[in-house]
């Protein structure tokens, strides 16, 4: 399944930690190819015919949601959601001693947001749970007898002693190395506000919150808020962005694919296309394109 929601995500142009709020349109569209969801049903059907339950743990997974669900709900089987929230301070720190710095921590920092708001509103409607990292490897008995109850998992809810005990063997507390706090990182404020706030609404959910409703609704608020925040984020960064397309040699494609497009589609280009265009052709003697 790594393999399968890698592939995915490469021809999907997206990457594990997407901060663009745009990126889950681009993996759904692909999605709605047959082929995915043909391949996914058949790895199901095989898997279900060794076994009545099957848990599926990789981060990618959130962003194939619907299309799992499709899948197992075309099988008969029902899906459901089991959500591990850890600090994201603590899942930055973690990134950048097991991946590196390829990726800044500020970007990470976006990209949990993007992915906890939008994985949060892609569950609302099957039956899900919410459970702390922390609380999991301090008491793991009562986190995953909630996660049972909530879920209504018989697996769980009648555990035999054997499997209880082979649990307690496993669950290492020393697997925790990452500490919760920002003091070791620069994030600007606005994102580290809304970082923080985001992960204080998804904890009421681990809290018992009663008014669901209320934390639904201050949900899309916060969702809207970041999209905000990357677009006005874009929109600075713009000739930066067309700065790098350039040096990277790219002025010299759009020269070229601009030149084929009749003039009254080529002045409907986006402005800082065609002013990129028009440097690369400058550094190269070619003509301006009109």
């Amino acid at each position: 399944m790594v393999d399968f929601h890698t592939r995915l995500l490469k021809n999907a142009a997206v990457q594990v930690s997407d901060s663009r709020p745009t990126a889950w349109a681009r993996v759904a569209e692909l999605t709605l190819d047959s082929q995915p969801g043909e391949e996914l049903r058949t790895w199901l059907r095989a898997q279900f015919k060794e076994a009545d339950h099957l848990v599926v743990k990789d981060p990618r997974l959130s962003w194939f949601l619907p299309l799992w669900r499709r899948s197992a709900e075309a099988l008969g089987v029902s899906p459901r959601c089991a959500t591990v929230l850890r600090h994201p301070a603590a899942v930055i720190d973690s990134k950048q001693r097991f991946y590196g710095d390829w990726q800044s921590d500020v970007s990470r920092t976006a990209g949990w947001l993007n992915q906890a708001l939008f994985t949060e509103r892609a569950t609302r409607d099957l039956p899900r749970v919410f459970v702390r990292y922390e609380d999991l490897l301090d008491d793991w008995t009562s986190s995953v007898a909630r996660v049972g109850n909530q879920l209504q998992l018989r697996l769980i809810q009648d555990a035999p002693a054997a499997a209880i005990v082979g649990v307690h063997d496993f669950v290492d507390l020393k697997l925790s190395r990452s500490r919760a706090t920002w003091d070791d990182f620069e994030i600007p404020a606005g994102l580290r506000e809304q970082v923080d706030h985001a992960w204080a609404l998804l904890s009421r959910f681990v809290e018992g919150e009663t008014d669901e409703r209320a934390l639904l609704q201050e949900l899309d608020d916060a969702r809207a808020d970041y999209i905000a925040l990357y677009g006005d984020a874009e929109a600075i960064a713009q000739s930066s962005i067309a700065a790098s397309w350039v040096s990277a040699g790219n002025g010299s494609a759009i020269l070229k694919v601009a030149g084929r497009v009749p003039r009254p589609l080529r002045n409907r280009l986006p402005l800082s296309w065609r002013r990129a265009a028009y440097r690369a052709a400058q550094g190269r003697g070619a003509r301006r394109p009109r």
